[in-house]
């Protein structure tokens, strides 16, 4: 009650996906306060992706509890059913617990905080997002779709983002959806690469940094 109260004597407020705005809206906040902007991610648009190894990417702060359980659900769930495929499982990102590098394998690597996430993003296979937790936008879906990596993710995942399955990426709940996924994106390089482009695409359009701040810049514009 005191959130809606707030928000009715805002001169604007912005909401970070269309669902939220939508809530609002639907509460009774006049659509002259209500504005939708994007959140700020790393655009990785400018790199090329060439997807030429074959490592499956989960990107995220590790000492994160809803990072941490995802991965670990992806390593005993999802693992076991790509064994006999020529693929690993590479997680990128800080802060990951002994509980997770005792995981470590041929198939499964632990690479901690990188410098530089293009190396990784231009030449991986996918990037998988089975997040068992979390709302709202996720950055990482979005900066792994700026550089063209093909996003395999959930309800959660995908959350705020209203891309294409099958075209700007691929749905998957079941672990069985994530290895059908990722089988078809191995041994289907033109539909890894035509995925690739049609996301950068999606992006571009739905997601721009730059139209996003000059929105910004207007409303504060109109307020002062």
């Amino acid at each position: 009650f005191l959130e809606l109260y707030s928000i009715k004597k805002s001169d604007k407020t912005i909401c970070s996906n269309k669902k939220d705005a939508k809530l609002l809206l639907d509460a009774g906040i006049s659509p002259e306060i209500v504005t939708n902007w994007i959140p700020y991610y790393q655009d990785l648009s400018g790199m090329d992706y060439v997807g030429d190894k074959n490592d499956i990417i989960f990107y995220g702060a590790m000492g994160r509890p809803e990072n941490h359980m995802s991965a670990l659900w992806f390593i005993e769930y999802v693992m076991p059913l790509i064994r006999h495929l020529d693929v690993r499982f590479t997680i990128i990102g800080g802060g990951a617990q002994d509980s997770l590098r005792a995981h470590e394998s041929d198939k499964v690597r632990v690479l901690g905080y990188v410098e530089q996430l293009e190396p990784y993003f231009s030449s991986s296979l996918c990037l998988a997002a089975p997040l068992v937790l979390g709302a709202g936008i996720k950055v990482k879906v979005l900066e792994g779709m700026s550089a063209g990596l093909p996003v395999v993710t959930n309800e959660i995942g995908i959350e705020g983002i209203d891309a294409v399955d099958g075209k700007d990426y691929i749905y998957a709940e079941k672990p069985e959806e994530y290895a059908a996924a990722i089988e078809r994106l191995l041994k289907n390089k033109e539909y890894r690469m035509a995925m690739s482009a049609s996301a950068k695409d999606f992006l571009a359009k739905e997601f721009n940094l730059e139209t996003n701040m000059k929105m910004f810049m207007d409303i504060i514009g109109e307020l002062i």
